[in-house]
């Protein structure tokens, strides 16, 4: 996403690049229909935040699905300048991705 600062103030970048070295990074968590393989449901947060306050339950299919949606959309970069505009960005990424 882009390196803005309210993006900065949302998603903050890791803590062991220089302040204003780095781009916001954000956590995705994607569930996804184990059948069918449509997404269920998506929970974004900043980095820090653990997964088991994303998540309650982590599955490996699901990882291995968000490798290949984030491939398939070219989501490893999303452009928004702000958060609401990379959340916006997210959801369409998904709805198109939904058979």
């Amino acid at each position: 996403m882009s390196d803005t600062e309210e993006n900065q103030a949302e998603y903050p970048q890791h803590s062991s690049q220089k302040p204003g070295c780095g781009f916001p990074i954000a956590k995705l968590v994607v569930w996804f229909c184990v059948t069918t393989g449509a997404v269920l449901d998506a929970a974004m947060a900043s980095f820090n935040t653990s997964e088991w306050q994303l998540s309650r339950l982590r599955w490996e299919a699901t990882e291995v699905n968000l490798r290949h949606l984030k491939t398939t959309l070219t989501m490893e970069m999303i452009a928004a300048k702000t958060p609401e505009m990379v959340r916006k960005d997210l959801w369409v990424h998904l709805l198109a991705y939904n058979p």
